[in-house]
This record gives structure tokens, C-alpha cells and sequence, in this order.
């Protein structure tokens, strides 16, 4: 799967929506530098599609920017509830790992806009395994970690 990157998105409070911004720097371990989140460890990244802002303007009439249901990176091209925990992400020159699809709405940090939250069922959590800058409209693919050989006790 390949998408693009829509938007890098950073704000100064944790439960709020995002500004966008055309390029950004993940660190390892941190999560994007500039970010309220950033070191806080439990949710380095959350990406949502595009396409779930858009259905959202036409299911619910709801007019959204990228950014403002608290994503870390909207992206557009590919389907990101076909991810699976584990799977890698490549990322302009980022590397990240997918921990979860969805997130428990419950969680203090969900971002909710005119009453609405998209990530606890269409966002994407993921962890910085290598950092890198980010820019709109790099890549963002996806690959399946091989599993390993099975080991026969002797």
C-alpha cells in the first residue's frame, strides 16, 4: 500500500486540534518535535486519512481541517484500518511502527471537534522507530514484518 502525506500537524495542548504544518521532524522514541505530546511516550503518533475527514463532511456535515481530530499526520491514498499492529510504516524519512487501529475513546487525549471523534475508530497509533524529517506529499507505504523461522527445541 502507498499513500501521500497530506499534512504534518503539531499543537500546544494535548486533547485539542492540531495546526498544520508542511514538513516536520520525528524523533525516535519522542514523536514529533514541536508537539505537546512530544516525550510523553504513550502516543508518539496518531495518523488519520483524509478520506475520514471527508466522510465525516458528508455524513455529519462536519467541515474540518487536517488536524483538528488531534492527528499527528493526515494522510490520503491509503487505507489505514487495513493496518495490523506490528506492521512498519515508511514515512518520508521516518520509520514508524503501528501499535494500534483505533483508539479507546475514553482516553484523555482523544480530540474531539464539534462533538466528533474520528480516531477512537478510524486513527492509527504508532511508535518512532527511526526519526527523520517529513514533508507534505512524501510517500507513506506500509510492509508486513516477515515472522520468524520457527525454532524446533533439540
Amino acid at each position: 500500500m502507498v499513500g501521500r502525506v497530506v499534512m504534518i500537524n503539531a499543537g500546544g495542548h494535548c486533547a485539542g486540534p492540531k495546526v498544520g504544518h508542511l514538513a516536520g521532524e520525528f524523533v525516535a522514541g519522542q514523536g514529533l518535535r514541536g508537539d505537546a505530546e512530544f516525550g510523553r511516550g504513550e502516543c508518539e503518533v496518531r495518523l488519520l486519512a483524509l478520506e475520514s475527514i471527508r466522510g465525516a463532511f458528508h455524513s455529519k456535515g462536519i467541515m474540518a481541517l487536517p488536524g483538528y481530530f488531534g492527528e499527528h499526520l493526515t494522510t490520503e491514498g491509503i487505507d489505514l484500518l487495513d493496518l495490523a499492529p506490528g506492521m512498519m510504516l515508511s514515512v518520508g524519512q521516518a520509520l514508524l511502527r503501528v501499535e494500534r487501529v483505533g483508539q479507546a475513546p475514553e482516553l484523555e487525549r482523544t480530540c474531539r471537534f464539534r462533538g466528533h471523534a474520528l480516531l477512537p475508530r478510524e486513527g492509527v497509533l504508532c511508535h518512532v522507530i527511526r526519526g527523520g524529517r517529513v514533508a507534505r506529499g512524501d510517500a507513506v507505504s506500509s510492509q508486513r514484518l516477515a515472522r520468524p523461522a520457527s525454532v524446533r527445541a533439540g
